[in-house]
């Protein structure tokens, strides 16, 4: 279900936006192998409610979870990634990959820029930069799978490169 944002009520596109930012929220609060199980919901945010709803939707999502589950230190700022993403799974589900390859090349300039970028390695990105790349095939991938969207056999590889984009583009 793809919400053509421009067919649908608002009442319905708000909804959906608060229903996917309390998801989102209890996802934030819950630990799991990564920092969060919201790993889940983040790029279906982008990839069903659109871009801008699906940022809104995460961001709720990102502040609720924290204050449930408040974080030490620095770890509250990290949030901001999560809407991002789910911007990112937008605009290349919607077939705008170069808004969201400015974002990818945006995020990756200020982590080099960032002191403590500049003393990792460059080579633990690996999976980052694998993303970056995909970012450029992703058109041609979505858009067959949106020309039939009932033939899973071509929107599943669609959503799962749109969702790797998207977390890798998180962390």
């Amino acid at each position: 279900m793809v919400l053509k944002t421009d067919k649908v009520r608002k009442s319905v596109l708000i909804s959906l936006t608060a229903l996917f930012g309390a998801v989102h929220g209890v996802l934030v609060a819950i630990p799991g192998i990564w920092r969060s199980w919201m790993i889940i919901v983040e790029p279906l945010e982008g990839m069903v409610l659109g871009p801008s709803a699906g940022f809104t939707a995460a961001l709720i999502g990102s502040i609720v979870g924290r204050i449930i589950r408040p974080r030490p230190g620095l770890f509250p700022i990290f949030g901001i990634a999560e809407p991002i993403g789910a911007l990112v799974a937008g605009l290349v589900f919607k077939g705008r990959w170069k808004i969201g390859l400015a974002v990818y090349v945006a995020m990756l300039a200020a982590y080099f820029i960032h002191p403590l970028g500049r003393t990792l390695p460059a080579w633990c990105l690996w999976d980052i930069y694998i993303a970056f790349i995909l970012i450029f095939i992703s058109p041609t991938i979505v858009r067959r799978a949106l020309q039939d969207k009932t033939n899973p056999k071509k929107l599943a590889p669609a959503l799962a490169l749109t969702s790797f984009i998207s977390i890798e583009e998180t962390f």
